[in-house]
C-alpha cells in the first residue's frame, strides 16, 4: 500500500485547490470519486505531472475548469471540464506517483488567470 498525494483542482473557481491523497491499491476508484466518473489521463509535460479528468465530462455538458485549462496550456484549442486531479508523472510500471511540493507550486502558479 502506497499513499499517492495529489492536487484537486475544483471546477468551481470559488473553491480552493487542495491536497488529497489516496491509496495506490484503490487508485481507480479513488480517482473516479474525485473526478466524478470514468477518467482519462492527460500528460502535462511542462509541469512534469498528469491530470486526471472525467472522460465523459464534455459529452454530458460539464462546466469548463478554467484553472486546469490554463495550467495545461491547451487554450485556445481545447478546454478541460469538471474537477481535475493532478498527480506526479507515472513510474516505470505506469503507476501514478505523488505530486511533489515543487510540482504542486508550478500547477498552482500556472492555474492563475
Amino acid at each position: 500500500m502506497t499513499a499517492v498525494s495529489a492536487l484537486l483542482i475544483p471546477v468551481d473557481p470559488q473553491q480552493p485547490m487542495r491536497r488529497v491523497s489516496f491509496d495506490s491499491n484503490d487508485g481507480l476508484e479513488a480517482i473516479q470519486a474525485h473526478v466524478g466518473g470514468p477518467f482519462q489521463a492527460l500528460p502535462v509535460r511542462h509541469l512534469g505531472c498528469d491530470f486526471f479528468l472525467n472522460e465523459e465530462g464534455k459529452l454530458y455538458g460539464g462546466a469548463p475548469n478554467l484553472r486546469a485549462t490554463l495550467a495545461a496550456r491547451i487554450l485556445p484549442h481545447d478546454v478541460l471540464v469538471g474537477d481535475v486531479l493532478a498527480v506526479g508523472a507515472p513510474d516505470a510500471e505506469g503507476e501514478s506517483t505523488s505530486l511533489t511540493a515543487e510540482q504542486e507550486a508550478r500547477v498552482i502558479e500556472s492555474a492563475r488567470a
